[in-house]
């Protein structure tokens, strides 16, 4: 009863790879990376009460490339083919040069909790240029989650004054923009050339282009404190440098980009938390109100799949509710799934297959199990509305050869195409076993009467008694 959904299913990772030591793991160097970029928040702003936005962008980047350049030496990768100059110069231009002239100037005017909140759009603003550039597509619940993003950005503009937005989101969307360029050539990039490589050159490409704001920064710096050019420091050797080189060594050590990227969505907390207890800033409603609909916007465009009970290991998912081999061996149920409400599994209703029977359990407190042997199945049909479409959920309308509940309905299940292949299929075996054949059975056309001594099920009772 196994053999007909081999592909749905996948193993289980070894005990191994779940036992991996700590310092195999990506984690470390995703924390922290995302450490280093949160502690630029704060940074930044601190930074920015001597230097201009300009003078400070070249001065953070200068002292990262010196630092990338002692890496670049050390490790004697390769120069960057003159094809690829251009790329470099592009990258280096949208990471860097216009991404440190926006944020640092939108950085000026807001907290440090609220440009967290902006910049934590990146993936989702990504995914977008992604569809246009490279026709990567999109499913419907991440584009219902860019609509409540979106909702969230109005949200943060418009909260403390009606059609008053404060012009430092302006200057943040735009470097979230711009980066999110950035990530696009880099993709593009990193396909010919290392992690390290990619970073290092548009780094030092996105130097070159900030050294304009020299004479400013060099007007500047004479005046600066300790305390600034320490601000300076941490944001060009840590933030950046260290940043960007602990960033590439975690994706040297996950499976999957996913795993290493999710980190980024932990960044507005954090900022905030770090805002809080270095800058004394204290969060304003629009920030918590609006940061709170975007966090939850790219939540649901990143977790999406987990949250429609959708599970796996490796680079196999499993659809739906169909249960793994191993788990299939234990507990003898094929496929398990619940009522959903819009992707979500969220009712006290569920369907499963188990020993070929088709089980709904209805409630909480009090618990109504109804069965249906897979056999006296006549017909499957799913209906599917736009909505359901929307939402990859529909209903399964099942018909059988019982007087009790001749049609049953299996509402919102997620997947409902594959459930109703595998359904069928189920049922077919499930008659060929008992050598039933045909949809309509128990006297219908051809078929003659019911013998009397007929006990399908097997229970030791004639059929025509159950009847």
């Amino acid at each position: 009863m196994r053999n007909f959904i081999p592909n749905l299913c996948c193993r289980t990772g070894s005990r191994t790879e779940i036992t991996m030591r700590l310092k195999d793991s990506f984690h470390p160097y995703a924390a922290l990376t995302i450490i280093v970029w949160s502690i630029s928040f704060i940074y930044t702003k601190l930074a920015l009460e001597h230097f201009s936005a300009s003078s400070l962008g070249f001065l953070r980047y200068l002292m990262a490339s010196g630092a990338l350049l002692v890496m670049v030496l050390t490790a004697k990768i390769g120069l960057p083919h003159k094809e690829d100059i251009f790329w470099f110069l592009l990258s280096g231009a949208s990471g860097f040069f216009l991404y440190m002239a926006a944020f640092n100037r939108g950085q000026a005017m807001v907290s440090s909790a609220t440009a967290s909140v902006v910049i934590a759009t990146v993936p989702v603003i990504t995914a977008l240029l992604a569809r246009i550039i490279y026709r990567e597509r999109l499913k419907a619940f991440q584009w219902v989650a860019i609509a409540v993003e979106f909702a969230g950005v109005l949200l943060l503009t418009l909260m403390d004054g009606i059609f008053s937005i404060n012009t430092g989101l302006f200057w943040l969307f735009l470097a979230a923009i711009v980066s999110s360029v950035y990530n696009l050539v880099q993709r593009k990039l990193t396909k010919k050339y290392t992690a390290l490589q990619a970073a290092s050159y548009s780094i030092f490409a996105g130097t070159l282009l900030l050294s304009v704001f020299f004479p400013s920064a060099i007007k500047e710096a004479p005046t600066a404190s300790v305390s600034h050019w320490f601000y300076v420091f941490v944001l060009g050797v840590f933030s950046s440098a260290v940043g960007y080189i602990t960033w590439s060594k975690a994706f040297t050590r996950a499976a999957r980009t996913s795993q290493v990227t999710n980190y980024m969505f932990i960044t507005p907390f954090l900022a905030s938390t770090l805002g809080f207890l270095i800058a004394e800033e204290v969060p304003n409603r629009a920030t918590m109100a609006g940061g709170s609909v975007i966090l939850a916007g790219v939540f649901l465009f990143n977790f999406g799949d987990k949250l429609e009970g959708k599970e796996g290991s490796g680079d196999k998912k499993l659809i739906g509710g169909f249960i793994k081999m191993e788990e299939q061996e234990k507990s003898g149920i094929i496929w398990k799934d619940r009522k959903h409400f819009m992707w979500f599994p969220w009712s006290f209703t569920k369907y499963y297959i188990e020993n070929e029977r088709l089980m709904i359990q209805r409630g909480l407190l009090s618990t109504t199990l109804e069965e249906t042997l897979l056999y006296r199945i006549v017909d499957i049909t799913m209906v599917q509305t736009l909505g359901g479409k929307l939402f990859r959920t529909g209903n399964l309308i099942v018909k059988a050869k019982v007087d009790a509940t001749p049609e049953i309905v299996l509402q919102n299940i997620s997947h409902p195409r594959e459930v109703r292949t595998l359904l069928s299929n189920m049922v077919e075996e499930s008659r060929n076993a008992r050598n039933v054949v045909g949809k309509e059975f128990y006297g219908g056309p051809g078929r003659g009467p019911v013998p009397p001594e007929l006990d399908l099920d097997g229970n030791g009772i004639p059929d025509y008694l159950e009847k």
